[in-house]
């Protein structure tokens, strides 16, 4: 294990490493035409520029042995790899090369310190490359321009620790990092492994980034925690403004099938996209994770087809698994199912923990099918929060099932042109004991096609608030309302409607914002007409206002009562034949009598 220093300039021919020892060179601006070779042993560099100080040089050759950095800088030569070569960095700060080509062997990236692959060309490394690539400490920069492609064609591990029998064998954190305009492949990716006595080693920075618009695409599938029954470190993946495409098989989650697994951490933010293609789009589960996104996007399917939706895969352990979805400001969620694979019958035994939806002013995208609940034992739970809260859009020719409870503080907003259909609620393909579906308590918003409520299926049903749009229709398939208050541009069929209130909004030009279709067939008692003017800013007198259609049987005027129309203002209800309720208000001012 012998090492000679060269401290000094080189000049002219190349220069070629082989043996088992070490060679340092430390000298700036060598000048080496024929390029550096290194076949073995460990060749030190302390100046980047010792490698070669222009891109005129013949590319150096790499195939076997470690090229090690001791200073940070940037690397002016090129390089091919031609074998299994390490690149470890242990400088104080980052080195940055153009992104290798390669005509066999692979790079394991060791040492704390990042190491940045530059490109702003295609760069394709050649299918006879023979074993996968690795970072097995620090980070791996992948950073790119010019819509460049860089292609590694082999599996891809990110800290890959087999057997690890102590916690001295976890290594420094290793993570691979792409950025910009650019594409990278690998075709498999897989991620830590190691023993479940360090299960819950918190993930304090990602092991795989995709930011500023770049995309990782693994093209025969992603298993970013790879277990064979062995306890995986806790996998964090960021999506920040980046796409990650996974084809060819599925997008898996799988930790242990003996012992509680880690928790895994997906963030997606800035309008990340994340697509799953296996010919079903699965996207499977054998360990905890918490899915976080924020106007992102999860999809399955063919990942330039916009409506592909994934199917959400339990796998089964020992154990059951928490794993939660927070969706937010304005994501999609595209899952067309939830299944679960009855691999060990104890999956919700005295372990087991639902898995949870969270949304948020979001979207969730049913594909062709509807929520479709596990045939095994397993727990869905969702909620909504937010002032459009849970979102479902079918397209025209789709009819979209919900059957799982839906809680929370939020609304239920049905968009798109095709029908929803609330039933109540289920498990194991039969109706439960409770029956209710929709527990939450925020407005139901029906903005677009045409949407049913089968009876029993809906919570809360005083004063309850069914906002339309776009002349929208839903169906409450007989459900008497206590006091709804009904807005916008939209019908209500097949309700009995308890003294509904129909919270017209009118501006001051005396334009009706939305005027609600009322089924009067099924109305008991007074409907309420709330304008919601204050008490300084009333309606405009004497201008007629149409406020409601009326369906069913027509209403006497008698059953009409406006409210909050402004001060002195008394509204004077017409109910024509044409459908239309029309209001006109007046004042009627205040008499005194004087004695």
């Amino acid at each position: 294990d012998k090492t000679l220093e060269i401290d000094g300039r080189v000049f002219g021919g190349g220069l070629k490493k082989t043996g088992e020892g070490t060679l340092r060179l430390d000298g700036a601006d060598n000048v080496l035409p024929a390029g550096v070779s290194l076949a073995a042993g460990t060749l030190e560099v302390g100046d980047t520029k010792s490698l070669g100080g222009t891109g005129d040089n013949a590319p150096g050759v790499l195939s076997g042995g470690t090229l090690r950095f001791t200073e940070p800088g940037e690397v002016k030569a090129r390089m091919t790899i031609a074998g299994p070569v390490t690149i470890e960095n242990v400088a104080s700060g980052e080195v940055s090369m153009t992104a290798p080509a390669a005509t066999a062997g692979s790079l394991t990236k060791t040492g704390a310190a990042p190491l940045a692959l530059k490109t702003s060309a295609d760069t394709v490394w050649a299918s006879g490359t023979t074993s996968p690539s690795a970072v097995e400490e620090g980070e791996l920069r992948l950073r790119g321009e010019n819509g460049a492609t860089l292609n590694l064609q082999k599996d891809f591990h990110i800290g890959r620790t087999n057997n690890m029998t102590s916690a001295s064998a976890v290594p420094a954190q290793p993570g691979l990092v792409v950025s910009g305009d650019m594409t990278a492949t690998v075709s498999k990716l897989q991620a830590m492994e190691g023993l479940a006595a360090y299960a819950e080693t918190f993930v304090t920075d990602p092991y795989l980034v995709v930011s500023n618009g770049a995309t990782l695409y693994c093209a025969n599938g992603m298993m970013p925690c790879s277990g064979n029954n062995k306890q995986s470190l806790a996998f964090h993946l960021l999506l920040d403004n980046g796409t990650l495409r996974s084809t060819g098989s599925d997008f898996f989650l799988n930790g242990t099938t003996y012992t509680v697994a880690s928790t895994n951490y997906i963030t997606m933010r800035n309008g990340s996209k994340m697509t799953s293609w296996c010919g079903w789009g699965r996207f499977g589960v054998q360990c905890p994770f918490i899915f976080d996104m924020d106007a992102s996007e999860l999809a399955g399917g063919d990942p330039d087809h916009a409506t592909s939706c994934l199917q959400m895969y339990m796998g089964g352990g020992f154990y059951g698994f928490h794993c939660t979805f927070n969706v937010r400001n304005g994501s999609v969620l595209r899952c067309r199912a939830i299944t679960y694979n009855p691999w060990a019958s104890t999956h919700e035994g005295n372990y087991g923990q639902p898995w949870r939806f969270n949304f948020e002013d979001s979207e969730w995208d049913l594909g062709d099918e509807s929520i479709d609940m596990p045939s095994s034992n397993m727990t869905v739970i969702v909620t909504s929060t937010g002032p459009t809260g849970i979102v479902f859009a079918p397209p025209a020719t789709r009819t979209w099932k919900i059957y799982t409870r839906i809680d929370g503080t939020g609304a239920f907003t049905k968009r798109g042109a095709g029908h929803v259909l609330v039933d109540r609620r289920m498990k194991f393909r039969e109706y439960t004991a409770d029956p209710i579906t929709l527990g939450l308590s925020g407005a139901i918003r029906v903005e677009d096609g045409t949407m049913k409520i089968v009876d029993g299926a809906l919570s809360n049903m005083t004063g309850r608030v069914f906002a339309f749009a776009n002349g929208a229709t839903l169906d409450m398939d007989g459900v008497t309302l206590d006091h709804p208050v009904l807005t916008g541009d939209g019908r209500i069929l097949n309700a009995t409607l308890d003294n509904p209130s129909c919270a017209v909004s009118v501006s001051a030009a005396g334009e009706v914002t939305g005027a609600p279709t009322l089924d009067f067939s099924a109305a008991t008692g007074r409907v309420r007409v709330d304008f919601g003017r204050d008490p300084d800013d009333p309606l405009p007198e004497d201008v007629p206002l149409v406020v409601a259609h009326w369906t069913g049987t027509k209403p006497s005027a008698a059953v009409l009562r406006g409210m909050n129309a402004g001060r002195g203002m008394k509204c004077f209800f017409t109910v024509n034949d044409d459908g239309t309720i029309v209001a006109t208000a007046r004042n009627v001012g205040l008499l005194m009598i004087v004695r």
